[in-house]
C-alpha cells in the first residue's frame, strides 16, 4: 500500500462515522471500525457478503440510496435509513452515498458513510426520498416544480438566477444545480458579493497583478480563474457595484476578463449561477443595477417560495430539524407539544427555513431535551401567534382578538391566556404592546 493509501486508511480507521464500500456486484469490500461497532459485524463476517443480506435495512431493494447513487451517478446526503444490527436490534442512521471510480473514470463500486440519527427518526412512511432533492427538503407542489426545473436547467451551460427571500435556501439550489450538471466534477467556487468592498470584490472575482495596489505583493488568481471548467456562484449579486457589474457583463457575454492592474486578457468557461433576495425591478429603476446584466443573468430564473406559502412543509421541516437538533445537542428524547406545533404552523416565518431551524434548536435547548411547549419557543413566535378555536374571530386583527379574549375571560389573566393559547408572560407582553391595562 502506498503512502497516500496509508493516510486514507488511517483517517477511515479514526473517524466516528461508519464507512463501508461495495464492489459492482454489491459485495462488501471494506468496513471501518465505526461501521463494525455500529452494526455488530466483524470484518471477517462482512467482507465478500452482499450488503442487503448482511444489514437488512428498511430501504433495501428499489429504495436503496446506494442503488440510486450508482444508477444516477450522483451522491445522496442525509438519507434516513434503519439498519438491523447483528444482535437483531434496529439502528436509525443518516446515510451519505457516493460512487467509487478508478483512475480511468470507470465505476468500481460505491461507498456508504453513516452516523447514528439519535432518538426515534421518522419512519420511511413519513419521511422518504420523495421529500427531498439534493439536500433540499419539501413536498409542497411549489417545491416539486422547483425540483423539476432544476433537473431541466442543470445539464445546460446557461446562466441561472436564483431569487427568493432571505433564508429560503438559494445556496442549496445552487448546490443542487451543480450536483445535477455536467460540471459537477469541476471546481465550484462561491462568492458573497455583499461582504466585500468594491475594490476587494473586483480583486476576488478577477484577480490582481503584483503591485496593482498597496498590499498586492504577488499575483493573485481570481475566483473566475479558479472556477475555470466548473461553476461560480455569485451570491447576493444585487450588492455588486455598477463598475463590477460592467465587468461581470463582459465575462458572462464573452468569457473574457483582465486581472486588476494587468493588461493580459484571460478566458474562462465557468458557468455562472447568481442569487439575490432583492427586487431587481426596483434596483434597475433606482439606477443601482444594470438592466443588460439582469437579462444576461436571468436566462433562467428560479424563484424559491417563502416558507409561509409551502403548506405542509412546515411540519415536515420541523420534524427534520428536531432530529438534526437532537444530534447537535445530544437531547435524544426531545419532542414538541401540540401547542408548540400550532404556533409553528401559524407563524409567518419572515426568516423562512433558516429561521425555523434556528427556532427548533433554540427551543430544544430551552426545554433541556424534554417536551418543548409553546413557552419554550422564541419570543417573537409566541408574541405574534394568537391561536383560538373560535371561528368567528379567526379573521380579526391581533389587537381585536386580544381584546375579545380579555372580555370573554372577564379580564381574568389565566382564562384569557387559555383562550388565546399563550402563556401568561406572553399575554402580558401582548397587552403591553397594544397598551391594554387591567380593569
Amino acid at each position: 500500500m502506498n503512502t497516500s493509501a496509508d493516510h486514507i486508511q488511517a483517517v477511515l480507521e479514526s473517524i466516528n462515522e461508519g464507512v463501508f464500500t461495495v464492489d459492482k456486484n454489491w459485495k462488501i469490500t471494506y468496513m471501518n471500525p465505526a461501521a463494525r461497532e455500529m452494526t455488530g459485524f466483524q470484518m471477517n463476517e462482512s467482507i465478500g457478503k452482499f450488503c442487503q443480506g448482511l444489514l437488512h435495512t428498511n430501504r433495501c431493494g428499489e429504495n436503496c440510496p446506494l442503488l440510486q447513487t450508482l444508477q444516477e451517478d450522483r451522491a445522496l446526503r442525509d438519507m434516513p435509513v434503519t439498519i438491523t444490527r447483528r444482535d437483531g436490534h434496529t439502528l436509525p442512521v443518516l446515510v451519505n452515498t457516493a460512487v467509487l471510480k478508478d483512475s480511468d473514470g470507470d465505476t468500481t463500486g460505491g461507498v456508504v458513510v453513516f452516523r447514528v440519527a439519535g432518538g426515534h427518526y421518522l419512519n420511511a412512511d413519513e419521511f422518504s426520498t420523495e421529500d427531498q432533492f439534493e439536500g433540499i427538503y419539501g413536498r409542497d407542489r411549489s417545491m416539486v416544480e422547483l425540483y423539476e426545473m432544476i433537473q431541466q436547467v442543470a445539464p445546460l451551460s446557461i446562466t441561472v438566477l436564483i431569487t427568493g427571500e432571505s433564508g429560503t435556501g438559494k445556496e442549496l439550489v445552487a448546490n443542487a444545480i451543480v450536483a445535477q450538471s455536467e460540471q459537477r466534477n469541476g471546481p465550484f467556487v462561491k462568492v458573497n458579493c455583499s461582504v466585500l468592498s468594491e475594490s476587494l470584490l473586483e480583486s476576488e472575482l478577477f484577480g490582481h497583478a503584483k503591485g496593482a495596489f498597496t498590499g498586492a505583493i504577488a499575483d493573485h488568481a481570481g475566483r473566475f480563474e479558479r472556477a475555470h471548467g466548473g461553476t461560480i456562484f455569485l451570491d447576493e449579486i444585487g450588492e455588486a457595484s455598477l463598475n463590477v457589474q460592467l465587468k461581470l457583463l463582459r465575462v458572462i457575454q464573452e468569457g473574457e476578463y483582465e486581472r486588476v492592474g494587468d493588461t493580459q486578457t484571460r478566458k474562462t468557461d465557468a458557468r455562472v449561477l447568481a442569487a439575490t433576495n432583492q427586487d431587481f425591478k426596483k434596483l434597475i429603476k433606482e439606477g443601482r443595477f444594470r438592466e443588460d446584466l439582469y437579462y444576461r443573468l436571468s436566462a433562467v430564473r428560479l424563484e424559491l417560495p417563502p416558507l409561509r406559502n409551502r403548506g405542509g412543509d412546515i411540519l415536515l421541516l420541523t420534524q427534520l430539524f428536531i432530529e438534526k437538533a437532537k444530534l447537535k445537542t445530544g437531547y435524544s428524547e426531545a419532542s414538541l407539544s401540540d401547542d408548540a406545533y400550532d404556533r409553528l404552523i401559524n407563524y409567518s416565518w419572515p426568516g423562512n427555513v433558516r429561521e425555523l431551524e434556528n427556532a427548533i434548536e433554540y427551543s430544544l435547548i430551552r426545554a433541556r431535551g424534554g417536551l418543548v411547549t409553546a413557552g419554550h419557543l422564541p419570543r417573537e413566535i409566541q408574541d405574534s401567534t394568537l391561536i383560538t378555536k373560535s371561528s368567528d374571530v379567526s379573521n380579526l386583527s391581533e389587537e381585536s382578538r386580544l381584546l375579545k379574549a380579555l372580555q370573554d375571560a372577564n379580564w381574568n389573566r389565566s382564562r384569557a391566556s387559555q383562550l388565546l393559547g399563550v402563556s401568561r408572560t406572553t399575554l402580558w407582553r401582548l397587552m403591553k404592546k397594544h397598551q391594554f391595562k387591567w380593569t
